[in-house]
């Protein structure tokens, strides 16, 4: 190994201590710790990560970049659309009241833009208990527990989960630094 490729990696190690220490700070998931104790670089781990919800958790700690942030969910919230009722179109107008805030096209907060970023904001700082059942069903291959009402298709959520992450990390291709 050359001494380029040990700096590198002694970098690598050192990048990797230092975002381990915030993200133990803020709390993070034990699951997410453990997988990324695993990585080579935080960036590594970024690139190569297929939970969105570890990302978009990461990203409601340490983006300042609000704007990018509510684009990013917004793109997001449009994979879902293929399941709301026809006709129904208050989602998608609230997804593109959003829309028109980030790019600057909107100079007022209609009630949709606000009800649709209360929503992102909510599920990026704290994913309802339904949520949370929903994702550990996945994890864990496994049926949700009768008294959560949600029906999952494990197989769906983990294939929307690898979708997401890839729009995460189009709208921010660099591992964010955890929360100061």
């Amino acid at each position: 190994m050359s001494n380029e490729q040990r700096l590198r990696n002694e970098v690598e190690r050192g990048g990797m201590r230092s975002i381990l220490k915030k993200l133990e700070k803020l709390s993070a998931c034990k699951e997410a710790m453990v997988w990324l104790r695993s990585q080579a670089s935080p960036q590594v781990a970024w690139d190569k990560c297929e939970r969105s919800d570890w990302m978009i958790w990461l990203l409601s700690k340490s983006t300042q970049d609000k704007k990018t942030l509510a684009l990013m969910a917004c793109e997001i919230a449009r994979t879902a659309l293929v399941h709301i009722t026809e006709g129904e179109s208050r989602p998608l107008k609230a997804i593109e009241a959003v829309e028109a805030w980030a790019r600057g096209e909107a100079t007022e907060v209609s009630p949709y833009a606000a009800s649709a970023y209360a929503a992102a904001s909510a599920y990026a700082a704290s994913p309802s208990a339904a949520v949370y059942a929903a994702a550990a069903a996945v994890d864990a291959d496994v049926d949700v527990d009768a008294d959560v009402d949600v029906d999952v298709d494990v197989d769906a959520c983990k294939n929307a989960r690898k979708i997401h992450a890839e729009i995460v990390r189009k709208y921010f291709p660099v591992c964010p630094e955890a929360a100061q």
